[in-house]
């Protein structure tokens, strides 16, 4: 058999091949979009009939979400102390709470990442605008953060910020910052994710949908009381044991008209009172 017409055949077999796996593809996101599309209408169903309007229109994909253990570090909490405070001089007192006195002020750590500074009057400029200011301080004392809210005070700003590790936010670890009328830093505190290497101890399957199928059962135990879903969003839960164990937890903040509400997407269970 001539040579060309054996390079045809064999291009009209590969472009076959290609036309059928294109096939298969287009396929399965047909049939993942009708999947998609039939849990938001039997979802959008089971909230109308428990008196919640779903607001969204989009729902996250099924993820595999890591659990992450880790240890308190002093080195760590040091370096947010010298950034905000320039050079320190730390004291140990009862309970591990660690207290760092600068140039600039004072400053105070706790187990479980809670932490207070409190800036002198004039020490400390924020540069540019308060929340970029508060992430690229964050960011230089070795904290990774997005901003939650920015609120105008009589005089100052607040700038409210969330951690976030590996750009997933740690729901409970918020941090606020009050910036003066003069761009100055005046306190900073809440809880800071404050670690060391984070090591992922285990992983599971979760989804937006459970997520909202266990809320809607808290709505109607009486636990909540909404009338609209806004968002469903996957993030992690922070606990910590007084021996400076740490652990990052996933779960799912729903957003509602009543406020934000907390889904472990390890057991389903609503969290109830304070992170």
């Amino acid at each position: 058999m001539p040579l060309p017409k054996i390079k045809n055949i064999v291009i009209a077999v590969l472009l076959a091949a290609n036309l059928f796996f294109l096939a298969i593809v287009l396929t399965d996101a047909i049939d993942d979009r009708r999947i998609e599309k039939e849990t938001l209408e039997n979802l959008t169903a089971l909230c109308e009939n428990s008196g919640v309007s779903l607001m969204t229109s989009e729902l996250a994909h099924d993820s595999e979400a890591l659990i992450y253990t880790a240890r308190r570090s002093v080195e760590a909490e040091k370096k947010i102390a010298e950034t905000l405070l320039g050079d320190t001089e730390s004291r140990e007192s009862g309970g591990n709470v660690y207290t760092y006195t600068g140039d600039r002020g004072k400053a105070v750590f706790r187990t479980g990442g809670d932490f207070t500074a409190e800036l002198d009057p004039g020490a400390l400029r924020a540069g540019g605008g308060p929340a970029k200011s508060v992430e690229k301080l964050l960011q230089d004392s070795g904290v990774t953060a997005e901003t939650d809210d920015v609120t105008e005070l009589s005089g100052g700003t607040r700038v409210l910020t969330v951690c976030t590790l590996d750009r997933v936010k740690i729901w409970n670890c918020n941090i606020e910052t009050v910036i003066d009328g003069d761009s100055y830093i005046t306190e900073m505190g809440g809880r800071v994710f404050c670690a060391g290497p984070a090591r992922a101890s285990d992983s599971i399957v979760t989804s937006a949908p459970t997520a909202i199928v266990a809320f809607i059962s808290a709505v109607r135990s009486g636990e909540v009381s909404c009338k609209e879903i806004r968002s469903v969003e996957l993030g992690y839960i922070m606990s910590a044991t007084p021996f400076g164990e740490t652990q990052l937890s996933p779960a799912w903040r729903v957003t509602a008209d009543s406020g934000n509400y907390y889904i472990d997407a390890v057991n389903g269970e609503l969290f109830s009172g304070a992170l």
